[in-house]
């Protein structure tokens, strides 16, 4: 596709007339200005893949009301200012990021379109970096509650917010958000959060999104589970925790799940029922559901984050409501 645009590919500033792109010029190399506009024509592979990151885009473009187009146009004009400030001139690091964002593109199917928004880090500014996607054309109250959520997520994130510190310029504030579930009657995604501010070392957790879609109300533990399918739940992800950590310490024994339980208990008391009882620690997914576990609730941050996973042939026949998982 010979189609180039600021908006697309980011080689020509001029060709943005009120917020839309010129998409019936094709792009000159000739008259590449810019060091990254430079080193994309240079390399074929590069150009290659900004070609194909456009194909993606007005592919994309072309499924979109007028509202929804310029929301895109939004998305890509911080998508871009991210990657030439981040990339300059490495045709590698562009051909990487042309690549990542030509998949974000062409996975927004089944109406949904990217949501990107980034800020430059500065001094009393951190960096922040936001993706999610969102419901097009929204048809239940479950979507349009999702969209609230990513809405309420960005005015969260900080965006133009200064820091009240000096020496700020290199902190960071990244939040990635992905479906990993539609079914008839939910709406599940992941929250993964990452934050640099100076310490010894980055911090990151994890939490999840999910909607009942017929009321649009965030779901609880009890409208999927019964009381004792509960506790049979803590046991497994306690086993599950256990097996993890034996791979990690000689003091946690697999055949002695008794006492590594209570071991695990006295060290983290709670934490696993708390995880359990509490669905925006859960992700649900095709095949499969994840209770979430950051560094430090059940471990040190060295050993990281843990999982527990429930494949629905085992959690179905416990679920009051198996019917959420349906697809």
């Amino acid at each position: 596709m010979q189609i180039a645009s600021v908006i697309v590919s980011g080689l020509v500033a001029g060709w943005i007339v009120a917020g839309f792109a010129q998409q019936a010029i094709a792009f000159d190399c000739n008259k590449a200005r810019t060091d990254v506009e430079t080193e994309i024509c240079a390399n074929p592979d590069v150009k290659q893949s900004d070609d194909d990151m456009a194909d993606a885009y007005f592919a994309l473009r072309d499924r979109l009301d007028k509202k929804n187009r310029k929301q895109l146009l939004k998305t890509q004009k911080s998508w871009l200012h991210y990657r030439n400030t981040s990339c300059g001139a490495v045709g590698s690091c562009i051909e990487s990021e042309n690549r990542s964002h030509e998949q974000v593109l062409r996975n927004a199917t089944n109406g949904l379109v990217p949501v990107f928004r980034w800020q430059q880090g500065g001094r009393k500014k951190m960096e922040i970096k936001f993706q999610a996607v969102k419901f097009a054309f929204p048809v239940d109250k479950g979507q349009m509650a999702f969209n609230r959520e990513i809405a309420r997520l960005i005015k969260k994130s900080g965006f133009g917010k200064r820091v009240g510190i000096e020496g700020t310029g290199n902190w960071t504030y990244e939040k990635l958000v992905e479906i990993s579930l539609i079914s008839g009657l939910m709406i599940s995604a992941s929250v993964d959060t990452y934050e640099f501010t100076g310490g010894a070392h980055p911090n990151g957790w994890s939490d999840g999104i999910n909607i009942d879609r017929a009321s649009g109300r965030f779901l609880r533990t009890g409208d999927l589970f019964a009381k004792a399918s509960v506790k049979k739940l803590i046991r497994n992800c306690q086993e599950q925790i256990i097996s993890g950590k034996a791979t990690i310490y000689n003091e946690y024994d697999v055949d002695k799940m008794d006492q590594s339980i209570s071991d695990l208990e006295e060290n983290y008391p709670g934490e696993v029922k708390k995880h359990i009882g509490d669905l925006h620690e859960w992700r649900f997914e095709k095949d499969k559901a994840v209770v979430m576990f950051d560094p430090y609730e059940v471990d040190s941050y060295a050993a990281g984050p843990f999982e527990c996973k429930f494949d629905y042939s085992y959690l179905k026949p416990m679920m009051s409501h198996s019917e959420y998982l349906s697809q």
